[in-house]
């Protein structure tokens, strides 16, 4: 493996992993503090360890490659740890089609002998689970109640949103109202 290659990998996975932990244990010490912002802060601090990552390797991994290729290298290990934090978010630790599929897993997972489709419906209750979620997201400062609407509070839902929607767009699936 070439040295940009180590570099490029050996940083992304490593500002990852940092990132993973910022993460966590901003969530666990700001219990009452909104997600979204705890997510930036580790993005940022993430970004910032692997330009350093990038320049400061011991001397035999970066010797031999040029300033332009160690901005290469960060650019291309920036752009792998961008991607592997956008992938946690959105099917880890954001809002999708996940949660539904592992509550299935759960339910039928927890059967020895198998569990048929009306005891699913009967213990996936989908109004409890969307008053669950419900108070959740308002919990996490992604929504608000005003006492009869909700709304979208956080820019980073309708970051996500748009996104979603572009993605759709580019695949040909009709968006949904």
């Amino acid at each position: 493996m070439d040295s940009i290659d180590l570099i490029v990998l050996l940083s992304a996975g490593i500002c990852f992993c940092f990132f993973l932990v910022f993460h966590v244990v901003a969530l666990r010490i700001f219990k009452d503090f909104p997600a979204p912002p705890s997510i930036v802060g580790a993005l940022l601090a993430g970004l910032a360890l692997n330009v350093v990552l990038t320049f400061f390797y011991p001397g035999e991994l970066k010797d031999s490659l040029t300033i332009l290729q160690l901005l290469f290298a960060l650019f291309v290990s920036e752009t792998i740890y961008f991607f592997l934090v956008f992938h946690y978010i959105a099917f880890v630790f954001g809002m999708n089609e996940a949660s539904i599929r592992v509550r299935l897993l759960f339910e039928v997972g927890s059967s020895p002998v198998g569990i048929t489709g009306d005891r699913i419906l009967q213990r996936y209750n989908a109004k409890q689970i969307f008053t669950a979620r419900l108070a959740r997201l308002i919990s996490a400062g992604h929504f608000k109640f005003d006492g009869s609407r909700y709304e979208v509070k956080s820019p980073v839902l309708l970051l996500q949103l748009k996104l979603i929607n572009f993605f759709k767009g580019l695949l040909g699936i009709r968006k949904e109202v």
